[in-house]
């Protein structure tokens, strides 16, 4: 697949349905070893015809134009060499929320959820409440909890100027410009003397050469939002460390973390003397995923 006038002979020159069209793409991300090779090239063909995946299996009988079949056939290239489709197509789901995403952030994760539920969950009031999202990415932890609770004061720092312009073009998508204050930052190194209700985080918690990364993740996601020193811990300990400080009594540091990480992290926080733990939660396949800690 990497002959690109090999791969452009697999396309077919007269007319062809969607559905045929996006079978055979099907069938490319296979040979790719492609694992979601169907939801892909679905996913793919939708944004090269300008439509979701319900209106295009709708239309799915229909004959294609000529330069969708093109475009889709770039895309499916692009695939073919594990380039995410979330990059790809510039575009990802969070929290039923649409986010902008390039190279320059990690794409949103479903399991990263859980940090937003057990953020709404712990304060339920609908103002004089204060949170930080430390290494804000995307956007989408700030950006979500911002749309759930629109009168919350949110700040949220990154160490990237490119990570931040994309968290605030995604707060504009979702119309909370005004409720988030976006910080160039190392921690909380711009945060001064503010302290906060909660502070939320999904930090580099990946093992430096580590052998589990999908090559997906390896080759395109930013590498300084994945990978933490020798046991993925790194950043992990500075922000439990920093966190006390920066909480109010009752405050609460919510954070992701990788499912073996858990008696580590909870050792850590307990080091502390000023924050307690108090749970673990597992994400969707029964993974302990995001850990809950108070400031006493």
């Amino acid at each position: 697949m990497d002959d690109p006038e090999s791969f452009h002979l697999l396309w077919p020159e007269g007319e062809v349905s969607l559905a045929d069209l996006a079978h055979l793409g099907e069938n490319i991300l296979k040979g790719a070893k492609v694992p979601s090779a169907r939801l892909d090239a679905a996913l793919l063909l939708a944004h090269a015809i300008g439509r979701d995946t319900t209106a295009l299996i709708a239309h799915f009988n229909e004959p294609a134009a000529r330069d969708a079949v093109e475009k889709f056939a770039g895309l499916v290239r692009r695939r073919t060499q594990k380039e995410p489709v979330a990059y790809i197509t510039g575009i990802k789901e969070f929290y039923s929320l649409p986010f902008r995403v390039d190279k320059s952030v990690l794409i949103p994760r479903p399991e990263t959820e859980f940090v937003v539920d057990e953020a709404l969950a712990y304060v339920e009031a609908d103002s004089g409440v204060t949170a930080l999202d430390v290494g804000v990415g995307s956007g989408a932890i700030a950006v979500a909890v911002a749309v759930a609770r629109p009168r919350w004061r949110i700040d949220a720092v990154d160490s990237s100027a490119e990570a931040l312009a994309v968290a605030r073009d995604n707060a504009a998508l979702n119309g909370v410009t005004e409720n988030i204050e976006f910080m160039l930052s190392d921690l909380f190194t711009s945060v001064l003397d503010r302290v906060y209700d909660l502070i939320l985080s999904n930090p580099p918690y990946i093992p430096e050469g580590s052998s589990d990364v999908l090559p997906d993740v390896e080759l395109y996601e930013p590498h300084s939002a994945l990978f933490a020193g020798a046991d993925g811990l790194d950043v992990i300990r500075a922000l439990v460390r920093q966190s006390p400080t920066r909480l109010k009594t009752g405050g609460r540091l919510i954070f992701e973390m990788d499912g073996s990480q858990a008696q580590s992290v909870k050792r850590i926080i307990e080091e502390t003397g000023t924050l307690k733990f108090v749970k673990v939660v597992k994400d969707y396949a029964g993974l302990d995923r995001v850990v809950v800690a108070e400031r006493v």
